[in-house]
C-alpha cells in the first residue's frame, strides 16, 4: 500500500472500532496498519478470517484474493475502496463486489457492462485530507515556472510518450521535473540522465507539492488533483497524449496546458475530511 491508502484504511479501521465493531487486519507483509488494531482486533492470515464484511482494495494480490474468495464461501459482502485514479489498466473488480468509489464518473467507468458488481460515491479521503492540510502550509512565492510531475514508474504508458512529454515540456517552458518517489528502476534512472543531459533540472527538494506556488503539470498524476483541492493551478499535458488519456482528463476535470486549469469536482473532496470516511463506515454498516 503507498502511503495515502494506509492513512484512509487506518482512518476507517480507527473509526469502526469506535463504533464498536471487532477490526482484523490481515497480514500481507505490510505492517503498517497493525498499530491500528486495538482491543480485541487481531493481525492474522486470510484463512483464519470470519467477518460479515471485508473491505480491500481488489482481489489481484494474493491476499485480497485469498480474502475475496473466504467472502464468496461465506456469504459476506466484499468491498473495494478506492485508492488512487482510474485508468483503463486498472484491475477489473471482484465479482459481486460493493465499490466504494471516489465519484459517479468512476463508479460507472468500473463497473461499466458489469450487473454483479454496485458502486456508491463516498468521495476520496485522501483529497479531503489533501485540502484540510493545504490551510497550514507555508504558502511559497509566487512563480510562474511550472513543476512536471514525473510518472516514468507508470506502465501504462510506453517510454516514448513518457520521456518525449516530460522532455519538450520542461526543455519548452523550463519546468522543473519532479521524479515521482517510485521512479527507482534502472530505466527511470537513465530517463533521468537523459533529461539531465538535455539541460532539464531535476527536483531534489523533499518539501511536499503543496508548497510548490506555481503551475503544476503532469500526465495522469494523482497528483495533478492533490494540488487543485490546495487551491494550486494543475494541468495535464503528454506528447501526443493517447486517446484514453484524454478521455481520463475529461472524466476528472483536468484542464489542458496551457489555457485550461483544473476545475476539480467538489463532491470528490468533502470540506470535513472525516465526512468521507463517515460515508465509507455507513456503508460498510449496511452489510
Amino acid at each position: 500500500m503507498n502511503p495515502s491508502t494506509v492513512r484512509t484504511f487506518h482512518d476507517v479501521v480507527d473509526r469502526l472500532q469506535g463504533a464498536g465493531a471487532t477490526v482484523t487486519v490481515v497480514d500481507s507483509g505490510d505492517t503498517r496498519l497493525r498499530h491500528s488494531v486495538t482491543g480485541e482486533a487481531r493481525v492474522v492470515t486470510a484463512e483464519d478470517v470470519s467477518a460479515g464484511a471485508v473491505i480491500g482494495i481488489g482481489h489481484y494480490a494474493a491476499t485480497g484474493s485469498a480474502l475475496w474468495r473466504l467472502s464468496r464461501r461465506r456469504n459476506s459482502r466484499f468491498f473495494v475502496l478506492q485508492h488512487g485514479l482510474l485508468t483503463p489498466f486498472a484491475p477489473p473488480l471482484p465479482h459481486g463486489a460493493r465499490l466504494l468509489a471516489w465519484s459517479s464518473d468512476d463508479a460507472a467507468f468500473w463497473t461499466a457492462d458489469r450487473s454483479d458488481a454496485h458502486a456508491t460515491a463516498v468521495g476520496s479521503h485522501m483529497l479531503s485530507s489533501a485540502r484540510a492540510e493545504s490551510t497550514a502550509s507555508s504558502a511559497a512565492p509566487d512563480t510562474d515556472r511550472p513543476l512536471f510531475l514525473g510518472q516514468m514508474h507508470g506502465a501504462e504508458l510506453s517510454w516514448s510518450v513518457k520521456i518525449r512529454s516530460a522532455l519538450e515540456f520542461c526543455r519548452d517552458t523550463g519546468a522543473l521535473y519532479r521524479p515521482h518517489p517510485s521512479e527507482t528502476s534502472q530505466l527511470s534512472h537513465a530517463a533521468h540522465s537523459a533529461l539531465r543531459v538535455a539541460g532539464v533540472e531535476i527536483d531534489t527538494s523533499p518539501s511536499p507539492l503543496s508548497e510548490w506556488n506555481g503551475p503544476v503539470v503532469g500526465m495522469f498524476s494523482t497528483g495533478l488533483l492533490e494540488a487543485a483541492v490546495a487551491g494550486q493551478r494543475t494541468f495535464g499535458y503528454a506528447a501526443p497524449a493517447p486517446q484514453w488519456v484524454e478521455e481520463f482528463w475529461t472524466r476528472y476535470q483536468i484542464g489542458r496546458w496551457p489555457d485550461s486549469p483544473t476545475r476539480l469536482d467538489e463532491s470528490l473532496a468533502p470540506r470535513d475530511p472525516d465526512a468521507v470516511v463517515r460515508m465509507i463506515v455507513d456503508e460498510v454498516g449496511t452489510q
